[in-house]
């Protein structure tokens, strides 16, 4: 696809940019192109002492994008949840998207997203640069 992408003239290459193949889903990829596009760095499937992978993290808060399918089992659900206390634990911001969030509600979404990010960053970042 990537190659495909190369071929194309610069302003249609320019409106779709790099693919990442870091992305579980199309709703992870909505969001993470979304943040870059406006100019954030944004590092996915960061891993969380005690939950794991996270889908994203950016300037200071942690993104966990999900779908129904796969989270909507009470073992899935009780997963998810544990995970939150996990990374909560270590005094990080985590905001969970829904898909309906992410596809039905965006810009409301991402006004809020990048309202939390303006509010949370430098404690987060502080927060993330004591764990390592």
């Amino acid at each position: 696809m990537q190659r495909l992408l190369d071929e194309l003239p610069t302003r249609p290459r320019s409106r779709v940019g790099r693919i990442s193949t870091a992305s579980d889903s199309g709703s992870e990829t909505r969001v993470v192109r979304a943040l870059r596009r406006r100019g954030f760095h944004v590092e996915q499937q960061v891993f969380v002492e005690g939950a794991g992978y996270v889908d994203a993290y950016v300037a200071g808060v942690f993104l966990e994008i999900d779908g129904r399918a796969h989270h909507s089992s009470p073992e899935a659900f009780e997963a998810d949840r544990q995970r939150d206390l996990a990374v909560r634990r270590h005094g990080l911001q985590l905001i969970r998207l829904s898909y309906a969030q992410t596809w039905r509600t965006w810009e409301h979404t991402l006004k809020a997203l990048l309202e939390t990010i303006e509010q949370v960053g430098p404690l987060g970042r502080r927060k993330v640069a004591q764990l390592t």
